[in-house]
């Protein structure tokens, strides 16, 4: 974490108190956050993810106060006040203070932290990685809470199955994981995704958008069944960017074979991720 945040518009040191005990954010749960990353001295893709956080806070009744250019302006100086030109921006709003304990009595906390890179193994990409299923939706999946307690409770499990993370079943259908969104090549070579009960990730719009133009997509429900016949699964989020799943629980997806539209995929994302910033140094 670095030096500054950002508490109200007003530079904090990370090192000191920032919220008072209070905050309904620490006693609830009520708050919403996003998190997106910094590259070559830019927030990328800030504007997409800006429009999911004010979704987020307006779907959560959250006063939500700030326009985009001013808070472009403070972003910027904290990062340069940070040293920050790669790494990663987390923007958190709470439900501010509370007398009742349980009511807000005034305006919302919006707390901004910048931060360093966010390290995978290159094993991760190389062999791909194992999620283990779970019967879960989430409440208001289209809200990007600061609620993680289900996935949290499962840490144990995880570690145990020497798995990444959980892949959530609503009923028979997949729906995602606790922090990434999750796609299938089937048997015919066709790109999809699950539609329904799930956080609109902003890697999986770039995914979805760029894949059309060499192969079909289709966003449609997804089973277990389909996942045992397609030729490759992968996940998608900010940090992971596009990493291949090769097993799920106890079976291994097309013998944990990798497809190339997967390398071809995670080349077309960096290089919008590059044409974009090229757009924002010109």
């Amino acid at each position: 974490m670095d030096t500054y945040c950002l508490l109200n518009n007003e530079y904090k040191k990370t090192s000191e108190p920032l919220l008072k005990v209070n905050d309904l954010g620490l006693l609830r749960g009520y708050g919403v956050f996003d998190f997106f990353p910094i590259q070559g001295n830019h927030p990328v893709f800030f504007n997409d993810y800006w429009n999911r956080f004010r979704n987020s806070a307006l779907q959560m009744r959250l006063p939500f106060e700030w326009e985009y250019d001013p808070f472009m302006t403070r972003l910027y100086e904290l990062m340069d006040k940070n040293n920050r030109a790669d790494g990663y921006c987390r923007l958190l709003l709470t439900g501010g203070y509370t007398n009742t304990g349980f009511l807000p009595d005034g305006p919302a906390n919006f707390l901004v932290i910048t931060q360093g890179p966010v390290p995978y193994i290159e094993e991760n990409y190389t062999r791909g990685i194992k999620l283990i299923t779970m019967q879960y939706t989430r409440e208001h999946p289209h809200i990007k809470s600061i609620n993680y307690m289900t996935v949290l409770l499962e840490r144990d499990r995880i570690r145990n199955e020497d798995a990444t993370d959980v892949l959530y079943l609503s009923e028979a259908n997949i729906t995602e994981s606790s922090r990434s969104n999750f796609f299938i090549i089937d048997e015919k070579g066709i790109l999809k995704t699950p539609q329904h009960d799930i956080l609109g990730g902003i890697t999986r719009s770039k995914v979805l958008e760029l894949a059309q133009d060499f192969m079909e997509v289709e966003v449609t429900d997804l089973t277990l069944e389909d996942v045992k016949k397609a030729r490759s699964a992968f996940i998608t989020s900010t940090t992971k960017g596009i990493m291949p799943v090769t097993k799920i629980d106890d079976f291994s997806i097309n013998e944990s074979q990798i497809s190339p539209v997967i390398h071809q995929l995670q080349k077309a994302l960096k290089d919008l991720v590059n044409q974009h910033l090229d757009e924002l140094n010109s």
